[in-house]
């Protein structure tokens, strides 16, 4: 399966955020959408990866290479998301 041809830039914006301990609202808020839009594009990454709840869904995406094995530290100590060529801060 190569889910990075199914999933949207950002549906595996939100996949890597799944990966991160924080909530969909805040989540939600760190990406300037409402909770509702977040728990629609999780859905639509579980029913592409063919997963059932948050962790699957970060394992597989840690497997295919969407989702950073580990969370990468800057110089401010504030965790770093990096996927193919998009970062963000947390």
């Amino acid at each position: 399966m190569d889910a990075s041809r199914y999933l949207s830039r950002r549906e595996r914006v939100i996949l890597a955020h799944l990966a991160l301990p924080v909530t969909l609202n805040q989540i939600a808020m760190s990406l300037f959408v409402t909770r509702n839009t977040v728990k629609t594009q999780v859905r639509s990454i579980y029913r592409k990866l063919e997963v059932n709840d948050r962790e699957s869904a970060v394992r597989l995406g840690r497997e295919l290479g969407l989702v950073a094995v580990e969370p990468i530290e800057d110089e401010d100590d504030d965790e770093v998301v990096q996927q193919r060529g998009h970062t963000s801060t947390r």
